[in-house]
């Protein structure tokens, strides 16, 4: 079920008092075309994702939380976790939306903290895969939650924290 948030108070109150539950935020207006199309395809994901939070702000309605979200564009998604917006996005991508929930929804507690020590670039061409060999990347906690997770699914490795050189060299020193 999507909630409909229509106050401040009432999406700070949702956001921070979800603990560790996602909250799934979805900037919308009713004369915007592509959020109308992807509102059905929202709604089927709160139906299927009952343990994720989904809400609902009608920018032209609720104008302060708006706002004090920093709203540029809709459909704009936006993904809480513990009180923290964890990531965001423009556009009414069904595909971007579900891999998102997913993804930060498998993130742990204190991945995003710790995201700012990874130093590698995320270039997926450079990994090699061989047998064994368990790679070592660094990017957003977004891209590594994906990336472990793409990998789980393709049966190359288990979900596997991947971590950074920055760390290995340490335990090395």
């Amino acid at each position: 079920m999507v909630k409909i948030v229509e106050t401040l108070s009432e999406f700070n109150s949702i956001v921070k008092g979800s603990g560790n539950k996602l909250v799934v935020v979805d900037f919308t207006a009713t004369w915007c075309g592509p959020c109308q199309r992807i509102a059905p395809l929202f709604a089927e994901m709160a139906e299927e994702m009952k343990d994720v939070i989904f809400i609902k702000v009608d920018v032209d309605q609720n104008e302060e939380t708006a706002s004090s979200c920093n709203i540029n564009a809709m459909p704009t998604f936006q993904f809480y976790k513990n009180g923290q917006k964890l990531e965001e996005f423009s556009g009414a991508d069904i595909n971007k939306l579900k891999q998102t929930s997913l993804a930060v929804q498998l993130m742990p507690p204190s991945s995003r903290e710790g995201a700012k020590d990874l130093h590698i670039e995320c270039d997926l061409d450079k990994i090699k895969f061989t047998p064994g060999n368990i790679p070592t990347v660094s990017c957003s906690s977004l891209r590594l939650a994906i990336l472990s997770l793409l990998l789980h699914y393709l049966g190359i490795f288990p979900l596997v924290s991947l971590k950074s050189r920055t760390r290995k060299r340490q335990k090395e020193v």
